[in-house]
């Protein structure tokens, strides 16, 4: 499943005209300032970040047109739409290890024995209302029309926010000292990788049972032992319901959730 093309439509600073930006294996983005680099990269954000606040769409990202004053809008609507195609399925020979994608039933097929691709829209309306952001409604479908035709309201099946994030954006800024978010973002990569993985219940009890033995083997310490006994002593006297006045000095995790959520690279 490959990211083929970006489709912008009254997003920020692309206007009403729908933008098509390509993009290959390997994709450059060269512009002036405002030509809309950083636009077309946030508008994958508003659709596949892991971050919730990413998705988020705000006054701004709709299209200003140079004639029109902020307070003369009344309504404003944009779209986004990422279209991915399936190189697997373009040769034959795979001894038949085809995979099965997720959004099969939402695929596309221009005309007999061509490649199937999967359309997936971002669509916003804004309104003026009597907040200072205003109202807006947005939402995102699979359209299951080909390219070339018309979309109509049957066309639009809504996509579920589980199945989105199947695909993911990681969003890493220019900024001058990037070792901080390149770590960052290394570790979002590392957790989605371990977290897919089918862990047998078998290393999940045997994890446990480790991280329960360090814990164990850390409060023998005698230093780690004054320090915890201070620390539940006085946490007593802030909090006396007993459900939550005992406090103690150990590693956190204790599955394999919480300790591939800490990996890094």
């Amino acid at each position: 499943m490959r990211l083929t093309k970006i489709k912008l439509s009254n997003f920020r600073c692309f206007g009403a005209n729908e933008q098509t930006v390509l993009i290959d294996d390997l994709t450059t983005f060269i512009g002036n300032n405002s030509a809309g680099k950083t636009a077309a990269l946030a508008a994958l954000n508003c659709m596949f970040s892991e971050n919730s606040n990413d998705r988020l769409l705000h006054r701004s990202d709709f299209h200003l047109p140079k004639e029109k004053k902020p307070e003369e809008m009344e309504e404003q609507s944009l779209y986004v739409e990422a279209v991915f195609q399936f190189d697997e399925l373009e040769s034959e020979g795979q001894d038949g290890e085809y995979a099965i994608p997720y959004y099969f039933q939402h695929m596309v097929v221009e005309n007999p024995g061509e490649v199937p691709y999967l359309r997936i829209r971002l669509s916003a309306t804004w309104k003026k209302s009597s907040t200072l952001e205003g109202s807006i409604d947005s939402q995102i479908c699979y359209i299951t029309c080909p390219e070339s035709e018309e979309i109509l309201e049957n066309h639009c099946v809504r996509a579920q926010r589980h199945d989105l994030d199947k695909i993911r954006v990681i969003y890493v800024p220019a900024v001058r000292d990037p070792s901080k978010q390149l770590k960052n973002a290394s570790g979002s990569l590392m957790y989605q990788i371990m977290n897919s993985i089918n862990w047998s219940d078998e290393t999940k009890d045997h994890i446990k049972t480790k991280v329960q033995d360090l814990n164990t083997q850390l409060e023998q310490e005698k230093g780690v032992s004054i320090f915890g006994n201070s620390i539940a002593k006085q946490w007593k006297e802030y909090d006396s319901d007993n459900r939550y006045s005992t406090a103690s000095l150990r590693f956190s995790g204790a599955n394999i959730e919480t300790s591939i959520r800490r990996c890094r690279q």
